[in-house]
């Protein structure tokens, strides 16, 4: 993607994972990188599975840009500090 324009580069990740949300928290975060990630590969293991749900989900119902579809309802319980907001801002 180097010849494109930085703009279109991101909409074309965005385009590539509509569906994918793990796919798009990998691509569009610095994992590993210097800074707050740095020790970090990607989301945890739970936030991972929920994502792979969540992009489950979104396939499922079909949307087509179009025709409106059911909303998505997903819950997780948990203790504080394990990143449940962090999650809900990916």
């Amino acid at each position: 993607m180097s010849g494109i324009h930085p703009d279109l580069q991101i909409a074309q990740a965005i385009d590539e994972t509509y569906d994918d949300p793990l796919g798009f928290v990998q691509i569009a975060y610095p994992w590993g990188e210097p800074g707050e990630l740095a020790g970090f590969t990607g989301p945890d293991s739970w936030q991972s599975a929920f994502l792979e749900d969540l992009g489950s989900a979104v396939r499922s119902h079909g949307f087509d840009g179009i025709h409106a579809v059911s909303p998505i309802r997903m819950a997780t319980a948990s203790g504080h500090g394990i990143g449940k907001s962090t999650l809900v801002a990916w």
